[in-house]
Formats: structure tokens, C-alpha cells, sequence
């Protein structure tokens, strides 16, 4: 475990020595350590330790008498996936605990340099909790905010790449940009909700100052759900037009087809009619007859193409 002491101005490190009623700190865990911790120094619910020591799929924000638990997810992508990292807090006005469940170690390093960055800012304030409380909720914001803009720019290469030409595999490529906006848009709703029930500050633990912070939050967490939302319907936009373009591609085909058909259609049956293996065909007989064939079968497809082009097919 690895904390930081408001009152005495002291890190430490693997312990929970000193750390009494008096106390304000922060402090950074593992799973395995909460059940010590509950025991051994906080009076947590015993339901909150088994949602801190567990993954799920849910966000979600408790408050109880004196403190308050929250769950929630680090967004990102990797590998054209969605990853979303648990963190777990727990705030109230004499400590903030973090407890990171199988987090991967690239997150948690850039979190733990962040928080100690955000640790030094803390110091002075009149509640330096609360201002770290609220900082976790701007980091995961900040990192949200860069991945929408990520799949934006995605987004916007894929539809460039529909106006120049339209394959197979775009529509595996859309369907996957469309499943990455759902599953952000749904993340961030929940998040945007969470913001919303720690304004209401039941168990008044937040100051005015500290209010103020999450109103901030909050707003802006409401313009990421929006954002996420546009980028949905951006995404099935690009479904519409991917298919839009693709049916018009095939009617395109078929007209060619049936442009060739409609020339050589005729030529078929004239040809046809010369090859009938009859003995008698006056045209057999006649030395201009082979020329008059061809120059049949060139006046028929020019009658052809005069009404083709005054239908405007061409």
C-alpha cells in the first residue's frame, strides 16, 4: 500500500500505523488488502468490500452515513478494443482510499504519477481531499475525452475511405466503430449519473468549494455523454451511406449488365436466326447478303443506343 498523510505531511509506505481519527490522507491499494483494511481500521460495509475486491460491468455510486463508495471505469482502447480498467473509491472527510483491481500496469503507473502530481497541488487547500476526490473524475474525463476523439478521427478516415470506393471489409470496420460508440455512450451515461448523485451530497461530506468542483465535473461529464452520443449516430450515419453506396454500386453493375444485354441482345437473335440450320435462307444466296447482316446488326444496336441515350442511360 502506498499513501500520502495530510496531517503530518508524510508519505508511508505498507503500513496503517498512526493513521487514527485524526488523520487525513490518502491512500492506494490492493485488493487483497481491503478485507485488512475493513477490519483492521474502517468500518466499511461488508458489501462494498466484495464490489472492490471483484470485477463487474457496472458503475455505480453508494453514500452512506460517512462516507461514500464509488465504482467506476478508466475508458480506452486497445487494439481496436474497449478497455475499460476498474477503479474503486473510497471518500470521506478524514481519508480517500483507492482500490485498483487488476488494473493494467501502464494505468495504474500514469494514474499513480498523476495523483502524486495532483497530491502536490492538493496540499494547502482547505479540504485537499475533496480536491483529489473531484481530480479522479476530471482524470477519467481528460482520458475519455482524448479516446472519443480518437475514435472521431476513425470515424472521419472511414468515411473518407467510403468516398473513394466501397469493400467488404468496411462493413466489419463500421460495425466495429458503431459497437466502440455504444459501449463509450453507455459508460459514459452511468458516469454523467454518478456525477449528478454526488451533487446531491446526502451525507454531506462535500464543502461548498468542493461542490463547485463536481459542478464542473459534472457539466463536463455531460458534454462527453453528449459527444459520445454524436459519435454514435455519426457511426450509424456511416452504416447508412456504407450501405446507401453499396446498393448503388450493385445497381450500377447491374445496369452495365443489362446495358450489354440490351446491346448484344438483339445482335444474338439476329445471329440466330443466320445460324438456323435451314437449306433454304434467301440471304445464302445473295453475294451482299453476309453484308447485310452485319450492317443490320449495326443499325439495330444503332436504334438501340439513340433510345438508350434519349432515356438518358448514358
Amino acid at each position: 500500500m502506498r499513501g500520502y498523510d495530510f496531517a503530518s505531511g508524510r508519505e508511508f509506505e505498507a503500513t496503517l500505523s498512526g493513521l487514527g481519527d485524526e488523520s487525513c490522507f490518502v491512500l492506494m491499494c490492493d485488493p487483497k488488502d481491503v478485507c485488512r483494511l475493513r477490519k483492521d481500521t474502517f468500518d466499511w460495509d461488508k458489501s462494498t468490500v466484495v464490489l472492490s475486491t471483484n470485477l463487474d460491468e457496472t458503475m455505480r455510486y453508494t453514500g452512506y452515513s460517512d462516507y461514500d463508495f464509488v465504482s467506476m471505469f478508466h475508458i480506452g482502447a486497445e487494439c481496436d478494443r474497449v478497455e475499460h480498467s476498474e477503479i474503486n473509491i473510497y471518500f470521506a472527510q478524514k481519508y480517500l482510499v483507492l482500490v485498483l483491481p487488476e488494473c493494467p500496469d501502464d494505468i495504474i503507473e500514469r494514474l499513480l504519477g498523476d495523483f502524486h502530481m495532483a497530491i502536490e497541488a492538493a496540499k494547502g487547500r482547505p479540504a485537499p481531499l475533496s480536491y483529489l476526490y473531484h481530480y479522479l473524475f476530471e482524470w477519467i474525463a481528460t482520458d475519455s475525452s482524448n479516446t472519443l476523439e480518437r475514435l472521431e478521427d476513425e470515424m472521419e478516415d472511414a468515411s473518407e475511405a467510403l468516398e473513394c470506393m466501397v469493400d467488404k471489409k468496411q462493413s466489419s470496420d463500421i460495425t466495429e466503430l458503431r459497437k466502440k460508440a455504444y459501449t463509450y455512450r453507455k459508460l459514459l451515461r452511468a458516469l454523467s449519473e454518478m456525477g449528478e448523485q454526488i451533487l446531491a451530497d446526502d451525507n454531506n461530506l462535500l464543502d461548498e468549494e468542493a461542490l463547485r468542483y463536481f459542478r464542473n465535473t459534472d457539466r463536463r461529464l455531460g458534454r462527453l455523454y453528449g459527444f459520445a452520443g454524436n459519435l454514435f449516430e455519426f457511426s450509424q450515419e456511416l452504416l447508412r451511406d456504407y450501405e446507401s453506396k453499396l446498393s448503388f454500386q450493385m445497381n450500377e453493375n447491374v445496369k452495365t449488365l443489362t446495358l450489354i444485354t440490351l446491346f448484344f441482345g438483339p445482335l444474338t437473335v439476329i445471329s440466330g436466326i443466320y445460324g438456323m440450320n435451314f437449306v433454304h435462307v434467301p440471304e445464302f444466296d445473295w453475294q451482299f447478303g453476309f453484308f447485310f447482316a452485319l450492317g443490320l446488326m449495326v443499325l439495330v444496336s444503332l436504334i438501340v443506343f439513340l433510345i438508350l441515350k434519349k432515356k438518358r442511360w448514358f
